[in-house]
């Protein structure tokens, strides 16, 4: 199953930015509730299996980003694309039990002269500072986007 989120905010010194986030999650499963002889059922959704992002930072900047889940929610990989006139790069970092166990930059375009240039090593341990960091906010935009999936699914309820 795919809910999608569309918005287009006029942005200071960008302009019109389009951004379209999707999340795909599998079907809920449900609980009975029962009162006063009654029985409600009750949807139970899992976090999002993938979630994707894609915005503009300009308009000739593109940015696509993924993050994957795991069956219990805990994201495993998350990749970050950015092509345009500024920078051309990618990153992938793996994660196990909301750890980090791989991360690796690649420029996509290393010919062309841009403001920012993406490094290429391949670390399995021992990160830095700055990495646990970007991990840190990787993992926390990740629940903020599966906690956003789950209040859609309760406003979409609101009037049925």
């Amino acid at each position: 199953m795919v809910h999608t989120v569309n918005y287009e905010p006029n942005v200071r010194t960008i302009g019109k930015q389009n951004t379209t986030v999707c999340f795909y999650y599998t079907p809920p499963g449900d609980s009975i509730k029962e009162e006063n002889g009654a029985s409600e059922f009750i949807d139970v959704y899992k976090p999002s299996l993938k979630i994707t992002v894609e915005y503009n930072i300009a308009a000739s900047q593109k940015v696509n980003v993924e993050y994957y889940s795991g069956e219990n929610g805990n994201l495993v990989f998350y990749h970050y694309c950015s092509k345009g006139e500024y920078t051309n790069g990618e990153e992938f970092f793996y994660f196990n039990d909301g750890n980090p166990v791989k991360i690796k930059y690649i420029a996509t375009d290393p010919d062309k002269e841009v403001l920012e240039k993406y490094r290429t090593p391949d670390k399995d341990s021992g990160f830095a500072k700055e990495e646990m960091k970007k991990c840190a906010e990787i993992l926390q935009k990740h629940g903020e986007y599966n906690a956003f999936l789950f209040n859609m699914v309760k406003i979409e309820k609101l009037y049925k």
